[in-house]
């Protein structure tokens, strides 16, 4: 499916209940900082390299710059974030990306 010729239409893989719970997960951002793409976006993006295995300069550019995202990752990789993620009961619909994510990062996922 695509929007006149803007390509095809990227479907979020986050759904909105997995979103709540996962806000709550991630570090609060420090005083002053000016970061312009969202935390799920960013999130979003490196679901999208766990799924696909592109590497992170192939990432759609509605997901961010590739440096930024890859540099996030990191920073959530070191800070137990992303280990977080894969350890939370989400809903039904978000369990296969979450298995993707943890095979990625090397993490277990929760069993169910």
């Amino acid at each position: 499916m695509s929007i006149g010729d803007r390509g095809p239409v990227r479907q979020p893989r986050i759904s909105n209940q997995a979103w709540q719970i996962l806000s709550e997960l991630l570090p609060s951002r420090p005083v002053g900082d000016r970061r312009y793409r969202s935390d799920r976006q960013i999130l979003e993006a490196i679901i999208h390299i766990a799924r696909t295995g592109l590497s992170w300069p192939q990432i759609p550019i509605e997901l961010g710059g590739f440096a930024t995202c890859r540099i996030r990752f990191r920073r959530r990789h070191a800070d137990g974030a992303l280990a977080r993620i894969c350890h939370t009961v989400l809903p039904e619909a978000d369990t296969r990306w979450q298995r993707q994510l943890a095979d990625y990062t090397g993490r277990p996922a929760v069993d169910g």
